[in-house]
């Protein structure tokens, strides 16, 4: 009877041993995949590219979009800066609140943990408050 529960527990570690050295394989498989997929979508991308935005009848059209396209970046960039000195200027600089202190009277505790110092030498161990 010990001898089935052996081979029971045996049988079940060396499953569970292949299922995580399978998964690991199978992880390695999809990564490296996954990196060859991207490098031939960047390829077919700068071909389609190269095709349809640099026609030289349209590239009037094209400058033209690429500085829409900065104008507007540069709107969003414009409008963060200036919420963010808005928000400064009417919440954080007004912040009045104080942090009250741990001890009323501002005196150093007795702290139940300490930083322990072994130096082998002196057969002593020093203790250290931060």
């Amino acid at each position: 009877m010990k001898k089935d529960k052996f081979l029971k527990i045996k049988n079940s570690l060396r499953f569970m041993r292949n299922l995580i050295l399978t998964f690991a394989a199978w992880t390695v498989i999809l990564y490296l995949i996954n990196n060859v997929i991207i490098a031939i979508g960047w390829f077919l991308i700068s071909l389609l590219w190269k095709k349809e935005l640099l026609i030289p009848q349209s590239m009037r059209y094209t400058v033209y979009t690429i500085f829409k396209i900065q104008i507007y970046a540069i709107a969003v960039f414009l409008t963060m800066i200036l919420w963010a000195k808005y928000n400064y200027k009417n919440y954080f600089s007004k912040n009045k609140r104080k942090l009250e202190s741990l001890n009323p009277d501002n005196s150093v505790t007795n702290l139940s943990w300490k930083e322990a110092v072994f130096d082998v030498n002196a057969q002593k161990i020093k203790e250290i408050i931060h």
